[in-house]
């Protein structure tokens, strides 16, 4: 994998991690089925689809499988994305 493809990916699944645990959504559909898994965030799996560390686990697998990616290009890719996330929070607040 190039260094290029490398960042392209790791910005794109920060930003589909973004997407999947702080937006709404077209027609609120992430935010609908955020509140369909649990509600009050009491299990593991409510806890985890707000987490943008948790969820860049699995959408960076998704892009490692999709990219033919190794096992460490599969974490660099989710470190990555946290990373971003880090850093955007960090200059935003």
């Amino acid at each position: 994998m190039t260094l290029s493809i490398f960042i392209i990916a790791v910005l794109a699944v920060w930003r589909v991690s973004i997407i999947i645990t702080a937006d709404e959504g077209p027609f609120g559909m992430f935010e609908a089925i955020r509140g369909r898994i649990d509600p009050n965030q009491t299990s593991w799996l409510g806890r985890g689809v707000r987490c943008v560390g948790c969820v860049s686990v699995w959408v960076s697998l998704l892009a490692a499988l999709i990219l033919h990616s190794s096992l460490i290009e599969w974490f660099g890719l989710a470190g990555g994305a946290l990373l971003v996330h880090r850093i955007v929070m960090k200059w935003v607040a």
